[in-house]
């Protein structure tokens, strides 16, 4: 190979293995202390009541609880949707409460918002999941839960799922 083909190797090296100089607008780690800060808790008071108790109902049906899930992480739009990435723009920043889930494949079976639905957000993702074929349960807000309420909440859902499970099972 020769000095001539040394030279190549040796500058291809270099070249491939140059450190590239930062961009003038990137923030280097080590320049600059990050202004980030953990939050104390995740869900407020209220809402880890309503946590609690939906775990103790729903762990021993089957269900994981998750909470203050994206929309945009549970639904999609298909490729040829018309104005897809208008609709995209309308969920991804949304979020909803909390999202069961079974336990067995993560399959998304119902969501749950606590509050009223008396605003055009509540009225907007209520569109939404009904379009999805996802059921949207409503909760009072509250700061707790008993066991009973919640059951009385997700009654109609709980019961339309098993039903939907049993009919399932048996084809």
């Amino acid at each position: 190979m020769g000095w001539v083909g040394a030279l190549i190797v040796i500058v291809v090296l270099v070249v491939v293995f140059a450190k590239k100089p930062p961009a003038k607008d990137s923030i280097s780690e080590h320049s600059e202390v990050l202004p980030y800060k953990k939050k104390d808790f995740l869900l407020s008071k209220g809402d880890r009541a309503l946590f609690n108790a939906l775990n103790q109902l729903l762990g021993s049906r089957g269900y994981y609880v998750f909470a203050k899930v994206r929309m945009g992480d549970i639904l999609y739009l298909p490729n040829n949707t018309e104005k897809r990435q208008t609709y995209w723009n309308k969920i991804q920043g949304k979020s909803i409460d909390f999202l069961i889930c079974d336990a067995t494949y993560l399959r998304p079976r119902f969501a749950i918002e606590a509050g009223n639905s008396a605003n055009n957000k509540s009225d907007f993702v209520e569109q939404v999941f009904a379009a999805a074929g996802v059921p949207l349960v409503r909760v009072p807000k509250q700061q707790t839960y008993s066991q009973e309420s919640v059951e009385q909440a997700l009654s109609q859902t709980l019961s339309q799922l098993e039903a939907a499970a049993t009919n399932e099972s048996s084809r």
